[in-house]
This record gives C-alpha cells, sequence and structure tokens, in this order.
C-alpha cells in the first residue's frame, strides 16, 4: 500500500518495487484499476473496479506504466516509477486508485493452472479543506448475564467524513468487584461512508459484578474517538439460589420467633386466668 498526500493539479511519482521471491521466470502485464472498500460491515479488503466505477475513483490519474510488459528473473525485482497527475479540480479529501500487476503461470506443462495477480493499494490525500469524523459506538452483546465465561462486545465503526482514516485502538473491560481486562482491535484503513463491525470477546468471573465496556479509537492525523457501552449486570443462578435459600432461612426464623411470642402471651394469658398473674 502506498499513502501519498498532494495538491490539486500537482505530479507525484512514486518509486514501486515488485520483488520475485520464487525460481520461476514471471512476466507481468499491469492494468489501473480503481478501488474501494470490501463489501459487508466485518470486510477489510478492498474492490478493484475497473476506472470509472468507484466512487472517489482515482485509477485514472494514474499515468500508464512504461514498459507495460517486463519479465523479472528469479529472486530478482523490478523497479518502476509510478507518475500519478492529480487533477488541477480534484476535490479535497480522499481518492483511490490501484495497480493489477498480472502473470500467467510461468509453468507451461503445469496441470493445474495459479496465474498470479498482485495489486497495489494506493491512497491520495488531496489537501483542502476536508473533514475528519469517526464515530463509534460499542454494545454488550447482553445486559443481563445468569453466570460467567465468554461475553461479547460488538464495536461498531463509521466514517462520515471525506478521507480515508487508518484505524487501531482497544476495547477495555472494568468490573465494580472485579479487575479489568482489555483487548486489541483489529486495526485497517476506513474508507470515507464505510461502516465496519467487529466482535470483541472477554472471559467473564462467574461471580457478582457490574461491568462497564469502554473503547477507544486512535487515528494517525485527528484525535482519538471512543465511547462508554451500557453496564453489564452479571448475577450468577448460584448467587440466586444463595439468596433464594437466605430468604428461606430469614423466613422461617421469624415465623418461629412470632410462634415463640405467641406462645409466650398465651401462658401469660393462661397464668393471669389461675390467679398466678403479676398482681395488679
Amino acid at each position: 500500500m502506498y499513502f501519498i498526500e498532494a495538491d490539486p493539479g500537482e505530479h507525484v511519482t512514486v518509486p514501486l518495487v515488485i520483488k520475485n521471491s520464487t525460481g520461476v521466470q514471471p512476466t507481468f502485464t499491469s492494468e489501473r484499476l480503481d478501488m474501494r472498500s470490501g463489501e459487508g460491515t466485518d470486510s477489510r479488503a478492498f474492490q478493484y473496479l475497473p476506472l470509472g466505477d468507484a466512487p472517489r475513483g482515482a485509477g485514472w490519474w494514474i499515468k500508464p506504466i512504461s514498459p507495460r510488459s517486463f519479465t523479472i528473473a528469479p529472486f530478482e525485482q523490478q523497479e518502476l516509477d509510478v507518475a500519478i497527475d492529480v487533477p488541477a479540480d480534484a476535490g479535497a479529501g480522499g481518492h483511490y486508485a490501484a495497480i493489477m500487476f498480472t502473470a500467467p503461470d510461468p509453468r507451461p506443462d503445469s496441470q493445474v493452472r495459479f496465474d498470479v495477480n498482485q495489486p497495489v493499494a494506493i491512497f491520495i490525500t488531496v489537501s483542502g479543506s476536508f473533514e475528519h469524523d469517526v464515530r463509534v459506538t460499542a454494545t454488550p452483546s447482553d445486559r443481563w448475564r445468569w453466570k460467567g465465561g465468554r461475553a461479547t462486545w460488538d464495536v461498531h465503526l463509521r466514517n462520515e467524513g471525506d478521507v480515508h482514516e487508518p484505524i487501531s485502538g482497544r476495547m477495555r473491560v472494568d468490573g465494580l468487584f472485579g479487575g479489568a481486562s482489555s483487548a486489541r482491535l483489529d486495526a485497517g484503513i476506513l474508507f470515507p461512508g464505510e461502516e465496519r463491525t467487529q466482535r470483541v470477546e472477554f472471559d467473564l468471573r462467574s461471580a457478582p459484578d457490574l461491568l462497564q465496556g469502554d473503547v477507544r479509537v486512535d487515528l494517525d492525523d485527528a484525535a482519538a474517538v471512543d465511547d462508554a457501552a451500557p453496564r453489564v449486570v452479571v448475577l450468577p443462578i448460584w448467587m440466586l439460589v444463595l439468596l433464594a435459600v437466605a430468604l428461606v432461612v430469614v423466613v422461617l426464623r421469624l415465623r418461629m420467633r412470632r410462634r415463640a411470642r405467641e406462645r409466650r402471651h398465651e401462658v401469660e394469658d393462661d397464668g393471669g386466668a389461675d390467679g398466678f398473674g403479676p398482681p395488679s
């Protein structure tokens, strides 16, 4: 991946190196493509599309590579200069392109053919007035839990700005009575308008607790964003059984005390009737 910052109307040259780590000698051809984020909220792959088929596509800004076809000897490398002409009217923010290097299987006698496709993603940030606006929410799968074990939180990310955001971060869960745990979020690049959901898992103690989850997402060129998840109550079944037993014991003791008082009153009443009660 290549990250480029440029002004509208600027000409940029990017040095590119392609290495052949095999013992065969492939012949590559190159193709300019547009690029956008992968489909699905959990996708961290890119989609490579024909020129003009992607929003913010910048494949046509790249000049065709010369020579278009070249061969790399085994364990050697090929150095190329990729020229990018940013249009003078390019909008500020993120624009995306790719170069696909393709080589047919160099083994002519192979019964199973494996063509080589090597994409090179190019992220271009055009200077000007653009907005960083990443939003994050963390949601537990359960607000009440009757036992410990594996619990999950869904971390949902959305890029409302107009530039790609390299992201990383952590999810942290603190217990009122227990300790704290944290997990690293998957790093990646969030395109403008892209949504992504990551499921984070923690192992909880099978003991009463009140859990607070917090997520923090770090950005390269903007302030970090965070969110506090709704609290989670852990009240294990054994605790409910213990409370039920304690409640039964309390009720039985109250009944025994009430019966003892009733018997005492009966004795006192019987004693007064026989003339052996306390003097008046």
